[in-house]
């Protein structure tokens, strides 16, 4: 899945997380949801670049100082899409901070399929301190900008294991996600879905 990405990093609150081809850091605040596992993606960037050893795990793209979030239960999303989210992100407006897959449902975006900039490490803490551990909570709080991939990719996730049987069946079936489109929205607390 890496892709554009200059490294795969795994964030894990469980010891003993296998590596591969990818490196495992520890979740921060286990047990605090996705938006603590965002929060340490994002604090490994920061070391890194403080350290003077990192480009950037978005790529080496225009803007390499983010890192792409992609929840393990997402089957249908490949590289191309983590592609495509880069490339959003790399494109987008200097002040954009995050860039998220639509999908169907509310929130018409998946912020576990995004791309997150390091200014959102303060912000991610500090809604994590308030006790708020929702990834949306973030996308929302930077106004961050969604761009479609896939059709339909972002909106599969495999959480039970009748999740499991449909996504299999669709693999047996042929049936992908549909070819990415380049609409993209700004979503945000007062823009949600607005152009």
């Amino acid at each position: 899945l890496g892709g554009p990405c200059d490294e795969v990093v795994v964030v894990s609150s469980r010891a003993g997380t296998p590596g591969g081809p990818w490196r495992v850091i520890p979740d921060l605040r286990p047990g605090r949801g996705p938006l603590a596992g965002i929060e340490a993606a994002l604090s490994a960037l920061a070391k890194q670049a403080s350290d003077g050893r990192a480009t950037g795990a978005a790529g080496a793209g225009r803007r390499p100082d983010a890192v792409v979030v992609l929840a393990a239960d997402m089957p249908f999303v490949g590289p191309l899409a983590v592609a495509q989210l880069v490339s959003a992100y790399d494109g987008a407006d200097a002040g954009t901070l995050a860039v998220a897959a639509a999908r169907r449902g509310d929130p018409p975006y998946e912020p576990l399929c995004a791309v997150y900039s390091l200014p959102c490490l303060p912000i991610a803490g500090r809604l994590l301190d308030q006790g708020r551990s929702a990834a949306r909570d973030l996308f929302s709080e930077v106004a961050g900008v969604t761009v479609e991939i896939g059709g339909d990719a972002a909106s599969v996730n495999v959480n039970t294991p009748a999740d499991r049987e449909a996504a299999d069946a669709r693999l047996r079936e042929g049936t992908r996600p549909a070819a990415a489109s380049s609409r993209s929205v700004r979503a945000g607390p007062s823009s949600k879905g607005a152009e």
